[in-house]
């Protein structure tokens, strides 16, 4: 906006400002709408230049957050909906090298057997024993595993996080007595993880309704996680055998 055309557009407004008649909120509803305010700061200093005016009390008006607000809240809704399209996307594609001839075969043999095992189990980690060749494929295609890094699931991001809890979560329903916390519990002495990405890990299943908050025993021998209706048992069923 050039001090001409100030002159001319807006010769009603100039003068009532030089007589201390109008601020700043009442001059900007003159002004076309993408007027910003460092233009109405330039152009009053031209003009009091113009006019030789030493002072002239401009009020400010009160600041409005809901401007900035909008548009934070406006950024952060577009980097959600980034997100949300990976997940999506990664929802799509999950698992599909298990349909391709290298996994397929591998699964048709050893599901039936890992469908009636207790997950976790060293029948269950025997199985898997036998299922190396398409499980090695597997995980080398499959960012949602820990297995396909080398620093394990420390060098998961939060999407391969993500993903990997409702694979948890959809494993431990295949199972007879799958429990999504004897899984997280399970994994996070196997993976190694952190108490803070095991609580992260349940406190989002309980928040989504993926876990009905019942949970089993850390043994007091051995250190794994069990099930059991007794609340006063503190050894796993393998700890508690004679031969134990």
């Amino acid at each position: 906006m050039s001090i001409e055309q100030g002159e001319m557009d807006f010769g009603e407004w100039v003068a009532k400002l030089i007589n201390h008649r109008m601020n700043n909120a009442e001059i900007l509803t003159y002004l076309e709408p993408d007027t910003r305010e460092e233009d109405l700061v330039a152009l009053v200093r031209t003009l009091m230049a113009r006019y030789k005016i030493e002072e002239l009390e401009i009020v400010e008006p009160p600041y409005d957050s809901e401007p900035e607000t909008l548009r934070h809240i406006a950024r952060v809704r577009e980097l959600l909906d980034n997100i949300a399209v990976i997940i999506t996307n990664r929802g799509l594609r999950h698992d599909e090298s298990k349909l391709g001839p290298i996994e397929k075969p591998v699964f048709d043999e050893f599901w039936p057997k890992l469908k009636t095992s207790t997950y976790g189990s060293d029948e269950y980690k025997g199985f898997l024993k036998g299922m190396e060749a398409g499980l090695d494929h597997h995980y080398r295609v499959n960012r949602h595993h820990p297995e396909h890094f080398e620093a394990g699931v420390n060098s998961m991001n939060l999407i391969d996080l993500i993903e990997m809890l409702a694979d948890w979560k959809a494993a431990g329903e295949r199972h007879e007595n799958g429990n999504l916390w004897m899984s997280i519990e399970s994994n996070t002495q196997r993976f190694g993880m952190s108490g803070w990405l095991r609580d992260c890990l349940l406190h989002t299943a309980e928040d989504l309704g993926w876990w009905d908050g019942v949970t089993g025993e850390i043994c007091t021998k051995c250190g794994k996680p069990f099930m059991t209706d007794q609340d006063s048992m503190l050894l796993c069923p393998k700890c508690r055998t004679p031969d134990a």
